[in-house]
C-alpha cells in the first residue's frame, strides 16, 4: 500500500505533514546539493517540498504517472528533468 502524503518524522517530536499528491507516492529522492526533497507520484506530477518549513517549493506535471524506475535531476538553475 502505497501512501500520497510526505510526512517528516522526528523521533523526539511531532510528525509532520509536508503536503501531499492526489495520488500515491511511488519515489521520493533527497537532494543535499539545494535542500529539498523530490517526490514522484502516480497522479502524475513530480513536487519538490523545503523539508525546513513544510511546503511545496515546486510542481512540475508529467505526461504520464511517474514510477519508481525513473531518475529525478534537479538542475543548478533549479529546472527538474525526468527521465
Amino acid at each position: 500500500m502505497f501512501a500520497n502524503a510526505v510526512v517528516s518524522y522526528h523521533p523526539q517530536t511531532t510528525d509532520t505533514v509536508v503536503g501531499t499528491h492526489d495520488a500515491p507516492i511511488r519515489c521520493v529522492e533527497y537532494c543535499p546539493e539545494v535542500n529539498v526533497m523530490v517526490t514522484g507520484s502516480w497522479d502524475r506530477s513530480v513536487r519538490l517540498w523545503d523539508p525546513r518549513t513544510p511546503c511545496n517549493a515546486g510542481t512540475f506535471t508529467q505526461p504520464d504517472k511517474v514510477k519508481q524506475n525513473r531518475d529525478v535531476i534537479i538542475q543548478n538553475n533549479n529546472s527538474v528533468q525526468v527521465c
